[in-house]
């Protein structure tokens, strides 16, 4: 099972560039700091999350890493980082439940390609 991911970071984007466009009333950009890489899986899930909590304008961006949130609704992103610290085990469970899921469903479509096969070559002249 894989180890729940923590969230070991949080900072807003305060270079003078930054500033000038949310003064113009644009938004500002939260990076979020995940204390192990995720998986796809696990990215998906946490893209899902924050896109429920902050509106459609916001732009979401999830890599292995960290989470860049570009909003003015600085609740949501709390309302997130909340949210993770409390539910991260169970997100994660659930990632692992997909990629198992997936993997079941792919070993499936294997196993029926090789039935397929007339004539394989033995297993030792792959090594």
């Amino acid at each position: 099972m894989m180890k729940p991911f923590r969230i070991v970071g949080a900072t807003v984007d305060l270079t003078e560039e930054s500033l000038r466009e949310f003064e113009g009333g644009g938004n500002a950009r939260v990076t979020i700091v995940f204390g192990r890489k995720l998986n796809s899986f696990e990215q998906r899930r946490v893209r899902s999350e924050v896109e429920n909590r902050v509106n459609d304008d916001a732009r979401v961006n999830v890599s292995s890493t960290k989470a860049v949130i570009e909003t003015r609704e600085f609740e949501a992103v709390k309302s997130f980082i909340e949210a993770a610290n409390s539910y991260s085990q169970e997100w994660t469970e659930d990632a692992g439940r997909e990629l198992d899921r997936v993997k079941t469903e792919l070993q499936g479509v294997q196993d029926g390609l090789k039935s397929l096969v007339r004539w394989q070559k033995p297993q030792q002249q792959f090594l």
